[in-house]
């Protein structure tokens, strides 16, 4: 999994967060009057006339004038010092202005006025995200998570920081509770992805499978589900079913080089030499170090006896790759058949030299292994 937590600018001009960017990646809701009464473990505001009170800095938030908002919550504040509203709403509105380090201030302090609240524990969690202060926003996540399992937001963001510090495995957990709780989030087909890509580092292909087609059962065209179903599908050697998938995904973009290099591999066993030269061609048109591809495509010249093109092609692999398993031995046949025998018998020479150095660093693999 991958990516680090977003940490605070630093320098430049200050960057709102609009609310509904904000609202979109689940990391907050700017709460306006009549909200808060939804919060779970919060405080009941104090009377109408705190209510009332409070009607200015509202109408300045909701009219998106953060500033001049923030402004009155301070000055209700300076009367009211023990409102949990205007407390809570203030640290909001600072955390839309981009202002997290003050944002976390008030958020505490509601927090403490909330302390089973995990809507509040979860918007402190991401202002210390934002201030990068991650300990301390794993632990407000962590009590958000025990005060309501199944807020999505908090996996989400719990996700996230763990998926920064490479801790992998936690990161894994908390994506798959957020899929439960949230399979229909604009988010979740990315987070499939990571999913799947997880469960294939794991080794686990047929969980990644599933998530791959969990995507495509919402979007049949998402091409990297497509592409990394079709991998899959490929390294297990499942040649029809991959080629099926290839050739979709190369119908909606053809400048994709490892499905026409996986799609050339394909035809080429299957005999069909002229469909695998065109799509290897594209993919060193492509991807000019793709290695395999110029050896395989070297491999189809030989076997139809244009040695030239295909000592071409095997030149441009041992630029790039000296010690290639195989293309010295190519190479060398190329040379007997044009009566090069010294030459040929240097390529041979230089081929088993590389065999017997990777048959030795196998042996050294093993015997380094623990019992």
């Amino acid at each position: 999994m991958r990516r680090g937590v977003r940490s605070p600018s630093t320098a430049g001009p200050r960057r709102v967060i609009p609310i509904a960017a904000c609202a979109a990646l689940g990391l907050c809701t700017l709460v306006i009057p009549g909200v808060l009464q939804g919060l779970s473990g919060a405080p009941q505001a104090q009377g109408a006339v705190a209510e009332d009170d409070l009607a200015e800095a509202r109408r300045l938030a909701a009219a998106g004038r953060y500033e001049a908002a923030a402004a009155a919550y301070r000055r209700h504040l300076e009367t009211h010092p023990a409102s949990f509203e205007a407390r809570f709403e203030l640290g909001q509105v600072l955390l839309t202005n981009d202002r997290p380090a003050e944002a976390v201030e008030h958020l505490a302090l509601a927090a403490q006025a909330a302390p089973n609240s995990a809507d509040v524990l979860a918007r402190l969690a991401l202002a210390l995200i934002l201030t990068d202060r991650l300990a301390e926003a794993e632990q407000a996540l962590l009590e958000a998570r025990r005060a309501d399992p199944s807020l999505a937001s908090v996996r989400y963001n719990l996700a996230r920081l763990y998926e920064g510090q490479q801790r992998h495995e936690e990161a894994f957990e908390e994506y798959l509770a957020f899929l439960s709780q949230a399979p229909a989030d604009p988010r979740a087909d990315t987070i499939r992805m990571r999913v799947a890509i997880f469960l294939e580092n794991s080794g686990r292909m047929e969980d990644a499978l599933a998530q791959y087609d969990a995507i495509l059962d919402r979007d049949p065209n998402h091409l990297a589900a497509l592409q990394s179903r079709a991998d899959i599908l490929y390294r297990r050697t499942r040649y029809d079913e991959a080629l099926e998938i290839y050739q979709r995904v190369l119908q909606r973009t053809d400048d994709n080089w490892s499905a026409h290099a996986n799609a050339g591999f394909i035809y080429r066993l299957r005999g069909d030499l002229e469909a695998a030269t065109d799509h290897y061609l594209r993919a060193t048109e492509l991807n000019p170090q793709s290695i395999s591809s110029h050896y395989f495509l070297g491999t189809i010249y030989a076997d139809r006896g244009l040695d030239t093109d295909a000592m071409d092609r095997y030149r441009r692999v041992v630029a790039m790759e000296e010690d290639h398993p195989l293309v010295h031995y190519a190479i060398g046949k190329i040379l007997v058949k044009q009566g090069d025998r010294d030459g040929a018998r240097r390529e041979f020479e230089r081929h088993r030299a590389i065999q017997a150095a990777e048959r030795a660093r196998s042996r050294t693999a093993s015997t380094m292994e623990e019992p």
